[in-house]
Order: C-alpha cells, then sequence, then structure tokens
C-alpha cells in the first residue's frame, strides 16, 4: 500500500463488515434468558448459564473483539509503514455497509481484496466487490490477496 498511497498525506480507514453475533437482538444490555419459553426444559448447562446471565451488551463486545483481533495484523503492518489507520467495525450487508462507511467517512478511494471468483461460485454466492463497484460513489480500487 505504500507504493500506491503517501503515508504522509494519507489516512486509511479499514472496514470489517460482520454478520450480528448469534442471540443478538440488537437491544445492549438486556439479559439473555434461556429458559421459561413454553414447553421448553433447561438443560444444567443453559441453567449454569442462567445462574450468570449473559448480556447482549456481552456479546456484542466479544464480536467486535474478535473482528477487531482479525484485523490486528493488518493494522500493525500499515501503522509501521508510517499510515494514520482506524479500523471500524460493522454488521450487516457488506456492500450497503461498505457504501455507507465511506459516505459517512468521506472517502475518496475504496481499496478491496478479491478472491477473483467467476461464473458459478459468483453466481451462487454473489459479489460483494462488484455490488461495491457498481454502486460507489468514489473509485474503487481492486487488489488481488497476496498469495505468499
Amino acid at each position: 500500500m505504500a507504493k500506491l498511497l503517501d503515508p504522509a498525506h494519507h489516512h486509511l480507514t479499514l472496514l470489517r463488515v460482520g454478520d450480528e453475533p448469534d442471540g443478538a437482538p440488537g437491544v445492549p444490555a438486556r439479559p439473555m434468558v434461556l429458559t421459561g419459553w413454553p414447553g421448553s426444559v433447561a438443560t444444567e448447562a443453559e441453567l449454569e448459564l442462567e445462574a450468570h446471565p449473559i448480556y447482549d451488551s456481552q456479546l456484542w463486545e466479544a464480536f467486535r473483539n474478535e473482528l477487531t483481533d482479525d484485523m490486528s495484523d493488518e493494522v500493525a503492518a500499515l501503522r509501521d509503514a508510517g499510515f494514520d489507520v482506524t479500523l471500524e467495525i460493522r454488521t450487516g450487508d457488506p456492500v450497503d455497509e461498505i457504501l455507507a462507511a465511506a459516505a459517512d467517512n468521506g472517502t475518496d478511494l475504496i481499496v478491496m481484496t478479491t478472491h477473483g471468483r467467476s461464473g458459478l461460485t459468483k453466481a451462487l454466492m454473489g459479489s460483494v466487490t462488484e455490488g461495491v463497484v457498481r454502486h460507489a460513489e468514489v473509485p474503487v480500487l481492486i487488489l488481488r490477496p497476496r498469495t505468499d
């Protein structure tokens, strides 16, 4: 990246979009109750968890930490190269979230990596890259991931 962009003149925002964590309805700090559903029978493990409730806010925090940890090597490498780097975590549809983040942050270039899938795989899986390229209001630079 340092060959394409000058660290002295560019701020980078790395964006990671993930699915919402399982069991999180989007309302923070509400205890999750595992028993009490009609016809349900709690296991010993569920009763133990209920004795020490897990809050939605804890699920979200663990989720954010996991995604942040996944990106830590990339953030560190870019910072070592002299870039000012921000990591942003979002949930939802990747295309929508990438485009929204670009608009929210005043982004002037979106850089993405792609697996280079084509044909049936692309048709079945959809293409985040294609969706971003089609709808972005700023230039999009597509890079293949390094294989070394």
